[in-house]
């Protein structure tokens, strides 16, 4: 019989599956830190004059720490804060050529799709290591199975062993019973011929 790896399998294998969940308060710490980060060297810093350091560079710490809810919200506060420069700290010496939208929207089409980049590689990152799980969780069930049908194998060996040694005592049995039939009938035999000496 296979070894189950609990007693409830459906419900092992899915806690098995399921990622560990990021922790809210490291979360909240890489957050504030990148945000942080990025106003002072946006808004403070390099605040009268456009930068070439995207936005979307401090969104792949997301590919270290895998939380979706961090990813997302740091791409919002990003664009926010992309907004804000953009709008209201930039001298905009012309008022109407639409420049500063233009580079917002550039800014923000750079952080979403480097946001849905690493989205992506998060929820592949998250199959892979459920597929790994599954497949160790399905090699430690066919090592039990190969243990059991060893067990069992050695099990059919000792009983084939026993049979095979009870043949043998049966036959040395039968050879002794035969040796005794033979005895009786060769004492039979001397019997018969002797009371055929007594009658003559």
């Amino acid at each position: 019989m296979p070894i189950e790896s609990s007693d409830h399998p459906a419900g092992k294998k899915s806690a098995i599956l399921r990622p560990p969940r990021p922790s809210a308060a490291a979360s909240i710490a890489i957050f504030f830190f990148a945000i942080g980060f990025m106003a002072y060297l946006r808004l403070y810093l390099f605040h009268d004059r456009f930068v070439a350091l995207t936005y979307g560079l401090p969104l792949l710490v997301c590919l270290w720490y895998k939380d979706r809810r961090l990813l997302w919200s740091m791409a919002a506060a990003f664009s926010g804060m992309a907004a804000l420069k953009a709008f209201r700290l930039l001298p905009d010496s012309h008022p109407h050529d639409f420049e500063e939208l233009i580079q917002w929207i550039f800014q923000v089409a750079n952080i979403l799709v480097i946001g849905w980049v690493i989205h992506l590689v998060i929820n592949l990152t998250d199959r892979l290591q459920a597929k790994n799980a599954e497949l160790e969780e399905s090699n430690t069930e066919l090592a039990a199975r190969e243990e059991e049908i060893s067990r069992q194998n050695e099990e059919l060996q000792q009983q084939t062993e026993e049979m095979s040694q009870q043949n043998e005592e049966l036959r040395q049995q039968e050879e002794e019973l035969h040796a005794q039939s033979e005895e009786l009938r060769n004492v039979n035999e001397e019997i018969g011929r002797a009371s055929c000496r007594e009658r003559v």
